[in-house]
């Protein structure tokens, strides 16, 4: 009897699909509907300060935020010119998690991709591990939520030292799934949901499908309270031009105070804090004679002056108040920052399992961002507000009417959590 004649490519595809995906929610209020569950006690931020010169490795944070940047930079120049939302920490997590089951070629561009040549693949495991214990640390005012999960096919184990790791280094849970199976839906759905506090409700439309042989997730949640908020009554609409030179009215919060402030003929940026100060949004606005691309290209290419404490001035912000989503598959990015072998049949994540042959099929992220006026003063309300030089002789006055440069940051261990573009706050 005739039997059609099977396509070994397709044979290798249907054995090898791996999906990987971030996911990644903030939030800059807590409404009543929305109450951050308790946390442990705050720590001084002094005493956390002295943890982490004790504990962190910092290149860890270097090869996460310029990661970042790098992917920002592929994104943009590939993009459709709207708004661009990342949570590198988040990506970096997860392709982490990856990087701990791959060798051989596969690992030394994973391990290029992600600036970690400086780093032993041991290193990076046990960094990771104290970095997400100390982003985890309570802040009076912030929730931060970070949560990794390994569902592998049923039948299909992964070894055991792979494991070990990321539990041991990632807080990850492990768990076999019959990727066919309805339950695999509303199982990995729920613990999205879960994770980013109902912010994104689905992850997975249908079942996966036999052919899955493994899924990896990072999920984070932010949510923080401005240190000091911003009167509701006093946001008025005002004009915003966007990218592509089209005026839109937006509400516009205003606040004045002492806030860590620079500025150059190019740009002015500024801290805004988030609870105690442990967290902080970074905003860098172009002058009215540069643009966004231009900055941009500055971030690209040197993210220094940004990385450094600004002194605190006397002066008032303007922002919009804004909602913003993105959602994008990352193959061609990574890719283009040299992770090539990873996407390929002949992969090797020998360290993970077995199984051959094993490559990463997908990588998808999602960002949810959400600005507004709401938020509580912080306890140690004055721990870092006078930190800075005495105020100029004329005040500044920061009005964010046109596209900008953001990052949520930790401001002790200098981590961007978030970054992104924001072209039209008017577009959600």
């Amino acid at each position: 009897m005739f039997k059609k004649r099977l396509n070994p490519s397709r044979i290798l595809l249907r054995l090898g699909l791996f999906l990987l995906l971030t996911l990644s929610t903030a939030c800059a209020s807590t409404t009543k509907a929305e109450q951050p569950s308790p946390s442990p006690p705050a720590i001084s931020l002094s005493d956390r300060q002295r943890h982490i010169d004790k504990v962190l490795d910092t290149r860890i944070v270097r090869a996460q935020n310029h990661f970042g940047l790098r992917l920002h930079q592929v994104l943009t120049k590939n993009g459709d010119g709207g708004n661009l939302i990342l949570s590198p920490y988040s990506i970096a997590t997860s392709l982490s998690m990856a990087y701990s089951g791959s060798a051989g070629e596969t690992e030394a561009e994973m391990s290029k991709a992600l600036g970690y040549q400086t780093m032993k693949r041991e290193e990076v495991q046990s960094a990771s591990k104290v970095l997400q214990e100390l982003e985890e640390s309570p802040d009076s005012g912030v929730r931060l939520n970070i949560a990794n999960a390994v569902w592998y096919a049923e039948g299909i184990p992964l070894k055991n030292s792979f494991q070990n790791t990321v539990k041991d280094n990632y807080h990850a849970s492990v768990e076999p799934l019959d990727f066919s199976s309805d339950k695999s839906v509303v199982m990995v759905n729920n613990w999205v949901k879960k994770q980013t506090n109902g912010k994104i409700n689905q992850l997975l439309s249908e079942p996966p499908g036999s052919d899955m042989v493994s899924l990896i997730v990072n999920a984070i949640y932010f949510n923080g309270t401005w240190k000091t908020p911003f009167d509701e009554k006093l946001t008025e609409n005002a004009v915003f031009t966007t990218n592509v030179n089209i005026t839109k009215q937006v509400p516009m919060m205003k606040q004045g105070g002492s806030f860590a402030y620079a500025q150059n003929q190019d740009w002015q940026a500024i801290r805004i804090p988030y609870g105690s100060g442990q967290m902080n949004m970074l905003i860098i606005l172009p002058s009215e004679q540069s643009s966004l691309p231009k900055l941009e290209e500055q971030l690209w290419k040197d993210m220094t002056p940004w990385e450094k404490n600004f002194e605190y001035q006397s002066g008032q912000i303007r922002i919009p108040r804004f909602k913003a989503e993105y959602k994008q598959q990352l193959n061609k990015a990574l890719m283009g920052l040299g992770m090539k072998n990873s996407f390929l049949p002949q992969a090797d994540f020998s360290n993970m399992s077995d199984r051959k042959p094993l490559f990463i099929s997908n990588v998808m992220h999602k960002t949810v961002l959400e600005v507004n006026e709401r938020g509580t003063e912080a306890a140690a309300v004055t721990s870092l507000e006078m930190a800075g030089s005495a105020p100029p002789e004329k005040p500044f006055d920061m009005v964010v009417n046109r596209p900008f440069f953001f990052a949520i940051e930790d401001a002790q261990t200098k981590l961007w959590l978030f970054m992104g573009s924001i072209n039209d706050p008017a577009t959600e």
